[in-house]
C-alpha cells in the first residue's frame, strides 16, 4: 500500500499536480485490489465490512421499508448473509490468479474509465500496477 501511494504521488506530480492528495489516496486504495482474492488481506476485510453494511441495508429495504415486521427483517438478513457467503465461497479465485493479470487490469481500467473518467482510471491503473510490480507476479492472462 505504501509503494502504491508513493507511485500515485509520483504519477500525480506529473499528470494531476493540483489533485495530488486525492490521486495518491485512490492509488493507495487501488493497490489493495489485487489481493481481494486473499481472505485475510486488508482489501478483503474492507470488502467484508461493506458486504455487512449491504446485507443490513438490503434486509431493511426488503422488509421494514415495506412495513413488514422484525421477523421478516431477520429472515431477509439471514438470506442475504447466506447468499453473500455462498458467493464468496463459490466465486473467490485462487490467490495470484486472474486478479494478478494484465488483462484483468486492462478490463478494470476500461470499466473505470467509462464509469468515472480518466482521473479515477489513472489512479486505479497506477495503484493496481504498482501492486503487481511489487509482487513480482505479472501474468498476461
Amino acid at each position: 500500500m505504501l509503494f502504491a501511494a508513493a507511485c500515485g504521488a509520483a504519477a500525480s506530480y506529473f499528470f494531476f499536480p493540483s489533485q495530488m492528495p486525492a490521486f495518491t489516496l485512490l492509488a493507495a486504495g487501488s493497490g489493495l485490489l489485487p489481493d481481494l482474492d486473499l481472505r485475510k488481506s486488508k482489501g478483503s476485510q474492507l470488502l467484508y465490512a461493506a458486504a455487512a453494511v449491504f446485507a443490513l441495508l438490503a434486509a431493511y429495504w426488503l422488509s421494514l421499508a415495506d412495513g413488514k415486521g422484525y421477523q421478516e427483517f431477520l429472515l431477509y438478513l439471514a438470506a442475504v448473509v447466506i447468499a453473500l457467503a455462498a458467493s464468496d465461497w463459490l466465486l473467490r479465485p485462487r490467490h495470484r490468479g486472474y486478479m494478478h493479470s494484465i488483462l484483468f487490469l486492462a478490463i478494470l481500467c476500461c470499466l473505470c474509465y467509462v464509469a468515472l473518467g480518466a482521473f479515477f482510471a489513472s489512479a486505479l491503473f497506477v495503484g493496481f500496477a504498482s501492486h503487481l510490480l511489487a509482487d513480482g507476479c505479472i501474468k498476461l492472462l
